[in-house]
């Protein structure tokens, strides 16, 4: 069941999405899971982590969600909900278009940040 502090969609709607991801959705992936872009019939946007099996075990799924349910800072991306099921655990967060903070720090434009920052502090 999806629950947060903060009104989603529907159960229903979002497994009939969620349903629907293909490895083309695929917007990252890190060492606890992938993320998927899933995009609503209202044309509302989420990004969708399914967990690796390393958290799946039910102690670490809720410390995890503990952590950030309990974390509020303006650079942290919003939990809006999750889900707990046999085959799967999944994180919904709201989705952010510009990417993440690792992709910034060492992907493609990494260099132009690092020159940016350098030109800030000289």
């Amino acid at each position: 069941m999806f629950q947060s502090g903060v009104i989603v969609p529907s159960s229903r709607e979002m497994f009939r999405a969620i349903s629907r991801v293909r490895k083309r959705h695929i917007v990252g992936e890190g060492a606890y899971g992938v993320v998927y872009k899933l995009v609503l019939k209202d044309d509302s946007v989420f990004a969708v982590k399914k967990l690796k099996q390393c958290l799946e075990n039910q102690r670490s799924f809720e410390n995890e969600l503990n952590t950030l349910a309990t974390v509020k800072h303006r650079n942290l991306v919003r939990l809006r909900g999750f889900c707990t099921a046999p085959q799967s655990k999944l994180l919904i967060y709201d989705f952010l278009p510009n990417g993440s903070v690792d992709e910034l720090l060492h992907g493609k434009y990494s260099s132009t940040l690092h020159t940016l920052i350098l030109h800030e502090i000289i």
